[in-house]
């Protein structure tokens, strides 16, 4: 069974600024706004796997069909960072 992925609405409200840092990424916050948005059904007129979200999968070397496997299983924001740190280390 999925569990329930809830965050912001993105039809009325924005993500996170790109400039705002979580675990020291920029960029980061906003992606995971706009990918819990896109799995719940709310995510408007934003875009998720964007040019500037493939800034952050290129540099840390995901794609992004598996950010949004990680957060479809209910990864909190720490547990995103946790998880891209873990990605990297293993290139």
């Amino acid at each position: 069974m999925k569990k329930k992925i809830s965050g912001k609405d993105l039809t009325k409200e924005a993500p996170r600024s790109p400039r705002i840092r979580v675990g020291g990424f920029a960029i980061l916050g906003r992606t995971i706004d706009k990918c819990r948005a896109l799995v719940a059904g709310e995510i408007g007129e934003y875009h998720f796997d964007c040019p500037l979200d493939n800034m952050l999968f290129g540099f840390k070397g995901v794609q992004g069909e598996d950010f949004k496997a990680q957060i479809e299983q209910g990864a909190s924001d720490q547990e995103m960072v946790e998880w891209l740190n873990r990605v990297q280390q293993s290139l």
